[in-house]
């Protein structure tokens, strides 16, 4: 558990310092955010891989709030939740975690919820590659739905699935 608490802060510690600076995109599924509400599950991140967490209803509600406070608080940070129906269904699965530095890094993550271990784990540095993984996240920003994007429709969403918590 240590070692993923010291991964956790580099993360928080990386994300604060270049939310400041740089543009920042989530793409996430809306299915999980209802399974959240729903099963109260969230798959936490760990070295390790994933790890089903089953979670208080109060946990979800600051859970949501937190994501609420990140589209308040930070101009530069996007975060955008696709459905099964759109365009993009056949791009981007649930199971998949990428995370693009442009000019530096792309790392990805391909993992089984079922078996909760990760299937590849790849690091990519090379420029035209990691140029490449920038362009497509781009492209497949750019296919979003706008209301699926919108902060303030998306706070709305958001806060209106809290005061269903809530009751």
């Amino acid at each position: 558990m240590r070692t993923e608490l010291t991964f956790y802060r580099k993360r928080l510690s990386a994300f604060l310092s270049n939310i400041q600076v740089y543009q920042y995109y989530d793409i996430c599924s809306a299915d999980s955010i209802k399974d959240l509400i729903k099963h109260r599950w969230y798959y936490l991140y760990r070295y390790s891989g994933l790890e089903r967490i089953d979670l208080e209803t109060q946990d979800v509600i600051e859970l949501l709030q937190n994501i609420i406070i990140l589209l308040e608080t930070y101009n530069n940070y996007n975060i955008a939740f696709v459905t099964r129906n759109e365009e993009i269904e056949g791009k981007i699965n649930c199971a998949y975690y990428c995370v693009v530095k442009e000019r530096q890094a792309a790392l990805l993550e391909i993992a089984e919820l079922s078996e909760a271990k990760p299937g590849v784990r790849l690091s990519v540095t090379e420029p035209m590659l990691v140029k490449a993984f920038h362009e497509y996240f781009k492209e497949i920003w750019e296919q979003i739905a706008p209301v699926n994007k919108n902060k303030q429709e998306l706070i709305q969403w958001l806060q209106s699935q809290i005061n269903l918590l809530k009751k």
